[in-house]
């Protein structure tokens, strides 16, 4: 049985599209933080933040959602297809030195520059530093970014027992497996029981690693390609996390009832089919199930969405949020129609921005932080005129300095720790 991995069958070859997308989804992630903290924690803290920006945190959440996808693609397409302890011990090392260098020095930066300091307590640096962010301890309030490595290092280790007792014996079980995995993200709407939300973005996960072991049978993407598969699915997320979010919102309002996880994860899952279909648009000309009946569930769910808001007429302020955010949805709406007048899509734009994949791990971890320490500083009386001016200044610089302190850690610190770790551990 052929134990090479369809990184190493296709020749090493790098898919430099994903980089680029990784990338840009990054940055994505920063713009989307840039305009939101000055209104959670900085210049602007206790006004409403201006409607089209539910647009940008729209586009944040799919990012999120891409990383996984893209996550359990980049392991499928990179490790053997047969489990051995050797290859279990390669896989694990190499995760860690993947994760933690730059994991420990975001947290380092988040605690340093933390206007909680003297408040931090050794239990919560000691679950951060371990992943159980989010579980066994509060997310740190300096650096919410850090939520998702809590699920990527479980991911990882539940990876171990999908490619020892499912991949490799019986292949067909991945179906099955992301299936089970999909019933308990559904669990997530009724029970608070954490493990169900780990197997639940476990699903968006293994999306990425179903397709990454269809990609032999089809041919690769090396030329522009029909656009519809990668705008329209993008168009239709923004739509359907903006619906969902102010449809939980005006739940809990009408029965004053806290519902488990703000964001479902179940609607995240159904999300992270077109995901997928971003995903596969990119490498191959294969057409992801059940992306048409992903495509009319977010349509249904809009249309719901529309009738409740003009029927049931939310109380109070309420009321007008809904209705500004009905306006942004249905304005989107108008938009999808559009993306089928595009012929292709710009791949080559992908390959050729795929340098910013080579630092976007590390952008993502540090930048809330330094944009968060810069907020602080316009906040105080250390600027007294013309703060907006002054905020808009900061906030260039600070992500400038992200951008390239991230180049910083990832193409000339982490190769040099990395190989120093590897030779230690013998890894080849």
């Amino acid at each position: 049985m052929n134990n090479s991995s369809i990184y190493q069958q296709l020749g090493n070859k790098r898919l430099e599209q994903l980089d680029g997308l990784r990338g840009i989804c990054s940055l994505a992630v920063v713009i989307c933080h840039s305009f939101s903290i000055p209104f959670t924690g900085g210049l602007f803290i206790g006004y409403h933040k201006p409607q089209i920006l539910i647009v940008f945190d729209a586009i944040g959440t799919i990012s999120v959602l891409l990383f996984f996808v893209l996550s359990g693609f980049v392991i499928g397409y990179t490790t053997p297809l047969k489990y051995t302890n050797r290859e279990a011990r390669k896989y694990v090392l190499r995760r860690l030195i993947r994760l933690y260098p730059i994991y420990l020095f975001a947290l380092f930066l988040t605690y340093f520059l933390s206007d909680k300091l003297g408040t931090i307590k050794i239990n919560h640096v000691l679950g951060n530093v371990f992943f159980m962010q989010s579980w066994l301890v509060p997310i740190e309030s300096g650096n919410p970014p850090l939520w998702s490595l809590h699920y990527e290092f479980i991911f990882y280790l539940l990876y171990l027992l999908v490619w020892k007792f499912i991949a490799e014996v019986k292949p067909y079980k991945i179906e099955i497996t992301i299936l089970m995995c999909l019933y308990c993200s559904v669990l997530t709407i009724f029970f608070s029981f954490h493990f169900f939300a780990i197997l639940g973005y476990f699903t968006i996960w293994l999306g990425g690693y179903w397709l990454s072991h269809k990609i032999d049978y089809h041919s690769l993407v090396n030329h522009d390609y029909l656009s519809y598969r990668f705008w329209s699915p993008i168009v239709l997320m923004v739509i359907s996390v903006i619906s969902t979010r102010e449809i939980i919102r005006t739940l809990m309002f009408r029965f004053e009832t806290p519902i488990p996880y703000p964001a479902p994860v179940f609607a995240y899952v159904i999300l992270s089919v077109l995901c997928t279909s971003v995903v596969a648009s990119l490498i191959t000309k294969k057409k992801v199930p059940f992306y048409i009946a992903s495509v009319v569930f977010i349509l249904v769910l809009q249309s719901s969405f529309s009738l409740y808001v003009l029927q049931k007429q939310p109380q109070h302020n309420l009321n007008i949020v809904i209705k500004n955010k009905y306006i942004v949805s249905g304005f989107s709406l108008l938009i999808l129609p559009l993306t089928l007048f595009f012929k292709m899509i710009p791949v080559n734009l992908f390959k050729k921005l795929s340098y910013l994949g080579s630092s976007s791990y590390a952008l993502y971890l540090i930048h809330f932080p330094i944009l968060a320490w810069f907020n602080r500083l316009v906040s105080t009386e250390v600027i007294t005129s013309n703060k907006l001016l002054a905020l808009s200044i900061l906030t260039i610089i600070g992500i400038f300095i992200s951008i390239l302190l991230s180049w910083f850690l990832e193409c000339r610190l982490q190769p040099i720790i990395a190989n120093n770790l590897k030779s230690y551990f013998n890894i080849k």
